[in-house]
């Protein structure tokens, strides 16, 4: 029974850390993708800031359904888990905006470079926080 309960646990928990990896690429994805198109027009922290909400939106929709697999019973419901989520990526976008200021723009590192060193820490600081406290209770529990 007890290797039963284990079973399921480790499977929902691998299903859920894969779909996690796939959207944290595919939103790193629509990062980066916004961050090169803009990077022509705009210095690279206003063209980070942009994409970084982009981004923020996207990763909302993709998590909430396909990771953590919520479904809110009312607007107000889903507003709570947007506002909550929007506020973790706000702390963790603001290290990473950050990041690039002092790197880049102030000390003349490689913009993506720094990039890529700022969205690894993003990726992991952001499925810590959502599975432990965004998504938490709201998760499906049935295997």
């Amino acid at each position: 029974m007890l290797d039963k309960l284990k079973g399921i646990l480790m499977s929902k928990l691998s299903r859920e850390l894969i779909i996690y990896i796939l959207a944290g690429v595919a939103t790193t994805a629509v990062d980066w993708c916004v961050t090169f198109i803009l990077s022509n027009w705009c210095t690279p922290t206003v063209s980070n800031i942009i994409a970084i909400v982009v981004s923020i939106i996207f990763a909302y929709a993709v998590n909430s359904r396909l990771v953590f697999e919520t479904k809110p019973e009312n607007i107000t419901t889903e507003l709570k888990l947007f506002t909550e989520f929007v506020g973790a990526r706000v702390v963790s976008s603001v290290i990473q905006i950050a990041s690039i200021f002092i790197f880049v723009d102030t000390l003349g590192f490689n913009h993506y470079l720094i990039k890529a060193l700022a969205s690894v820490f993003v990726i992991v600081f952001n499925y810590v926080v959502s599975k432990l406290w965004i998504f938490k209770k709201r998760s499906r529990d049935d295997g």
